[in-house]
């Protein structure tokens, strides 16, 4: 039932207004999720390393951009030609694609991490793996609670789901 879901918004919402919508999701390279990091602790530092650097470093020889990252609250912007090349490549794409590639940045919250999938760079599991690596973190220092486990499965699930549909895309 979820990929129907996904043809049906990549029809109805998606191709209608594809240009809005690409430009939309595009914006996600303003503040992708793998350009904001702790200080500490040491070891959730090591894991963002690890989860994260893999992704901007494909990103930056696939697309030939640069990223700045910061361990600060506050947004920090983009190098424009980034930011420009990333939603250059979003806008290229199909209702479909965009349809199921607006799943992966919207519940991961990178649309670095949501290009990589698309195209093949990483196994979704990795790429979820990646997204995931905070809140993870937490449910390890702070115990799981059942509400924060469903949410988090469910997010699963959409993500593995969206990676499938685009997936059958060829």
């Amino acid at each position: 039932m979820p990929l129907t879901g996904f043809a049906n918004a990549a029809i109805d919402r998606v191709a209608p207004e594809r240009q809005a919508f690409a430009s939309g999701l595009g914006r996600y390279a303003e503040a992708d999720l793998a350009c904001y990091r702790s200080e500490w602790p040491p070891e959730l530092v090591q894991r963002q390393e690890q989860g994260w650097d893999p992704l901007l470093a494909w990103a930056r020889r696939r697309y030939d951009v640069d990223f700045a990252t910061t361990s600060r609250l506050m947004h920090v912007p983009q190098p424009p030609a980034t930011v420009d090349r990333l939603a250059h490549e979003v806008t290229a794409l199909d209702p479909f694609r965009l349809a199921g590639l607006s799943s992966l940045v919207t519940i991961g919250g990178s649309l670095i991490a949501g290009l990589a999938v698309l195209e093949k760079a990483i196994p979704t599991e990795e790429a979820w793996a990646a997204v995931s690596l905070d809140e993870r973190w937490q449910l390890e220092q702070w115990g799981s609670d059942t509400e924060a486990q469903k949410a988090l499965e469910n997010r699963r699930r959409d993500f593995l789901a969206a990676a499938r549909f685009l997936e059958l895309l060829g």
